[in-house]
């Protein structure tokens, strides 16, 4: 009788191990989304029609060096995460930060009005630090559901 409670108690809790993965998936929707209405808002070159005075307030633009330099001291900082998850003992969760800090590169190259390449190539790195963000929280899922197993046998 009590192992009969004692394995619903078990698949009661599976759905709460699965909810991070689900939401890490929404996560990756949620940032293609406007990845793709940042790269139309750029094709469409919307900035291009704005008044000399929001051009004027908006200031001078920044060299696009400084902003891959910007970016990729983001990703370092964002992979150390992610790494210091996957080492430590502690149950890792989703972080919005990790769709937000790339989202934030995209008003930048509107403003620097770079080439599409630094579009995609700031979709690459957030579609790469979402994913292993799931592949981590993923992974303490599995290992969680194994010891659960090995606890019921």
């Amino acid at each position: 009788m009590t192992v009969h409670t004692t394995n619903m108690k078990q698949e009661k809790n599976l759905p709460n191990i699965a909810a991070p993965s689900r939401r890490g998936l929404w996560g990756m929707v949620i940032f293609l989304g406007i990845s793709l209405c940042a790269l139309a808002v750029r094709d469409a070159q919307l900035l291009a029609a704005l008044p000399e005075t929001v051009r004027a307030l908006l200031g001078d633009t920044p060299p696009p060096v400084l902003i891959h330099l910007a970016m990729a001291a983001s990703t370092v900082s964002a992979l150390i995460l992610i790494l210091g998850r996957i080492t430590g003992h502690t149950r890792p969760d989703y972080s919005w930060i990790n769709i937000a800090m790339p989202v934030l590169f995209y008003p930048l190259y509107l403003i620097a009005d770079t080439d599409r390449s630094s579009f995609i190539s700031v979709m690459a790195v957030g579609l790469i630090l979402l994913l292993l963000e799931h592949l981590t929280v993923r992974h303490c899922a599995v290992r969680a559901i194994n010891r659960q197993a090995k606890k019921r046998w």
